[in-house]
């Protein structure tokens, strides 16, 4: 019988998926292990997802926003800041969604500073403030060469700055889907799924929302400071395409032993709809002779101990079935027939007829007592 650690299991949940780093494994591991699960687990165990990989160390294509950029400095040093907004229109428009970058989030700086310089131009102090307290927001280091910035566009920048600070933090409650989704304002990592965030200071922020499967969104959020709550909510859409879980199967094999395993595992359980999820990968080591890797998962995207190497099915499911109950708040717990509730029932029964026999024999008198006698000749 199956239960949750905390209750009954809804069915859109009693499995365990698996992933599949490449297709060989399918035929001569993933589908022994999964017959094996699930006859040990007796759990739904949909067919191996093979993972599409997806190199997440190559840096975005920046080269549109780069051209831009290059365009309207350009048109800037000829004085036409009109023309030069608009390239630097299209320059943030490409690297608002992936600021959780560190080159993307420098370029979009730079964006932001010449913007605030070119509105400076055509007189427009209030824009030009907003610009120059977003792009400290993305790169609080820095501070105007006086080789490169004017007198009047370096106080510009600093008195933006100084009343930002004046102005007293407010905080931000945002609510999200899917539920683990990954929040990031102005680049940093702020948490998963719908948080509040306090102490930031006033103006306009760069929000970025993303999870695996997903679309991300990226948007400008203006804090009102002041101790004021300010809210935001964003639905991510699900990527077109039949390959998303695959993709984001791939992600989650780039992601491993990284900082971010833990996310991206958590977004691609609720992205598959299971209880567990458990991954299959070919070790690098030149002595594993071949045999792939089991790696468990839970709900949360926890991994449950350590890598399992596959030298059998059965021994790796009953492995498996060992990490999941070996956790308190593991979402599957595969219960033995000896801790099944009928049985402890029988038992009880049978203890407590056999208490009443006792205790009325214990009453009678010695004469109505039933003598037992064991071994004697």
């Amino acid at each position: 019988m199956l239960v949750l650690a905390q209750g009954p299991m809804p069915a859109a949940q009693s499995r365990v998926s698996l992933v599949v780093s490449h297709a060989e494994l399918v035929g001569s591991y993933a589908e022994p292990l999964a017959a094996a699960l699930r006859e040990e687990l007796r759990l739904s165990v949909g067919a191996p997802l093979v993972a599409n990989f997806i190199d997440n160390a190559k840096p975005v294509d920046l080269e549109t926003a780069q051209r831009a950029l290059k365009a309207a400095q350009e048109a800037f040093v000829h004085l036409e800041a009109g023309v030069a907004l608009q390239h630097l229109e299209v320059a943030e428009s490409s690297l608002r969604r992936v600021t959780a970058q560190a080159e993307a989030r420098r370029l979009l700086a730079t964006v932001l500073r010449l913007r605030g310089q070119a509105q400076l131009f055509l007189e427009r102090a209030g824009p030009a403030a907003e610009s120059f307290v977003s792009a400290f927001f993305l790169t609080p280091e820095f501070s105007p060469a006086a080789e490169e910035w004017p007198p009047e566009a370096r106080l510009a920048y600093a008195d933006a700055v100084a009343a930002a600070k004046r102005g007293g933090a407010g905080s931000l409650s945002i609510t999200v889907g899917p539920r683990t989704a990954e929040l990031f304002i102005d680049g940093a990592r702020v948490g998963c799924g719908s948080i509040s965030v306090e102490n930031l200071l006033p103006g306009p922020h760069y929000l970025l929302v993303t999870a695996v499967g997903f679309e991300s969104s990226g948007a400008v959020i203006e804090i009102s400071g002041a101790g004021k709550l300010n809210t935001f909510a964003a639905f991510l859409q699900p990527l077109s395409g039949d390959h998303r879980q695959a993709d984001a199967a791939g992600v989650l094999l780039a992601a491993l032993a990284g900082p971010r395993e833990q996310t991206v595992a958590a977004q691609v359980v609720e992205l598959v709809g299971a209880a567990a999820l458990v991954v299959l990968d070919q070790p690098a080591s030149a002595d594993a002779k071949g045999a792939p890797v089991a790696r468990v998962f839970d709900v949360q995207g926890k991994r449950l101990g350590a890598p399992i190497t596959m030298s059998s099915p059965a021994e790796a499911a009953l492995a498996i079935r060992l990490r999941l109950l070996g956790e308190s708040n593991a979402a599957v717990v595969a219960t033995s027939w000896y801790l099944q509730w009928p049985t402890w029932a029988v038992a009880g029964a049978v203890v407590v007829a056999g208490s009443v026999v006792l205790g009325y024999e214990l009453l009678k008198p010695d004469n109505q007592r039933v003598t037992f006698t064991l071994g004697r000749e």
